[in-house]
């Protein structure tokens, strides 16, 4: 098998290549990005240079692409929304038209997200067939793709396996609530912070950990029905409060102060988003393993480590 992962240096791309590597090493594995990489499969390329892209997957004709490739930042696209949707929308066009002129065989696995359906004001869990209902530029950009693969899917036949994966714990998308709040309990830890700052606590969401989503992406290239779009999640549902009780409790500082940063509320934001995965289990198998503890700490030890490594001393001109 030939697979190609989009996005290589970014949160989620970084963790498929190490689960494809520890977990399927027989596989001949392809990454691109904007930036260069060490790695020798790695193509660096922006996929907006339909040219180069093109040369690419023509020469390569993979078997699978994991599209990771997105500017995944909610935030960001309230203050550059243009620059979101070019980014988002014409890399996943370009690249959908590079498979239709040059590979159609390949199958793809699009990372899409529950961001899609807004806000989902009355809790009850969300089937693939809920309206897509978009509150936020970044969330415009995934919808488009959404739409993009189905429409590919319909009128070429593309192989197209639409993943709309809920909440989940990545230590290396800072962007995450999560993550930020790890980040600043390590810099309170080393001493660096006095308070943690936060956004909305009330919203409901259901999490799971990247290394879970990541097996989650490799099943659907194994079971996924191309031109399907499938939810992704736990079924547990926790405030972000909860969240942030939970790794306060884990914390080695005595007491942590927090107060609400009205720069981090958004002008639009989701109330509860707890998915309906019973189409994607009953397809694939695929049920989360790692405990959330687990995640939360795993949280906490990557922002120390980081926090860590930004206050040791320069000792290269040493």
């Amino acid at each position: 098998m030939k697979a190609l992962i989009t996005g290589a240096n970014g949160a989620v791309g970084s963790y498929m290549i190490d689960y494809i590597l520890k977990e399927h090493p027989e596989v001949d594995l392809h990454t691109t990005a904007r930036q260069d990489s060490t790695y020798a499969g790695h193509h660096m390329m922006d996929l907006r240079s339909h040219q180069v892209l093109n040369q690419m997957i023509q020469k390569q004709q993979f078997d699978c692409i994991f599209h990771f490739a997105c500017d995944p930042d909610v935030r960001k696209s309230f203050e550059e929304p243009v620059a979101m949707l070019d980014n988002n929308i014409l890399s996943t066009a370009h690249l959908f038209e590079a498979i239709r002129k040059h590979s159609p065989q390949t199958k793809i696995i699009l990372a899409s997200t529950a961001e899609v359906y807004g806000r989902c004001s009355d809790g009850k869990p969300v089937t693939e067939l809920a309206p897509l209902d978009p509150d936020n530029p970044y969330a415009v950009s995934k919808v488009t793709q959404d739409l993009l693969a189905r429409t590919y899917f319909n009128c070429y036949g593309l192989s197209i396996v639409r993943m709309r994966l809920f909440s989940y714990f990545n230590p290396k998308r800072e962007g995450l609530f999560s993550s930020a709040f790890a980040k600043q309990i390590a810099e309170i830890e080393a001493g660096q912070r006095g308070v943690l700052r936060h956004g909305n606590l009330e919203s409901i969401r259901t999490f799971v950990d990247v290394e879970d989503a990541c097996e989650a992406y490799w099943l659907a290239w194994v079971h996924g029905r191309g031109g399907e779009a499938y939810n992704v999640g736990s079924s547990k549902a926790y405030s972000v409060q909860f969240i942030l009780n939970c790794l306060i409790q884990l914390s080695t500082a005595k007491t942590i102060a927090t107060e609400t940063n009205p720069d981090l509320l958004r002008p639009t934001d989701v109330k509860a988003h707890i998915p309906d995965s019973t189409k994607f289990i009953s397809e694939t198998g695929w049920e989360p393993k790692i405990m959330m503890r687990y995640s939360l700490k795993k949280l906490l030890d990557y922002w120390r480590d980081r926090v860590n490594e930004s206050i040791l001393p320069d000792n290269s001109h040493s």
